[in-house]
């Protein structure tokens, strides 16, 4: 049986996010509230004043 479009991106991304840093956990689930109290650009820029090393940078390049 083929995998779903659904199926296919939910394995990509299990496969991507597998193994991170609890820290890396916590901020991808506080991402959406970050997105919706300041919009999309701001917390993307948030997440790039943090530096290119560490959690941030990780979910702003699994984001972009």
């Amino acid at each position: 049986m083929t995998q779903s479009l659904e199926q296919k991106r939910a394995a990509f991304a299990w496969k991507v996010v597998k193994g991170q840093s609890t820290d890396y956990v916590n901020l991808a689930k506080a991402a959406p509230a970050l997105v919706m109290g300041n919009g999309l650009m701001q917390t993307l820029a948030f997440f790039k004043s943090k530096g290119e090393e560490g959690h941030h940078a990780d979910l702003l390049q699994h984001v972009l």
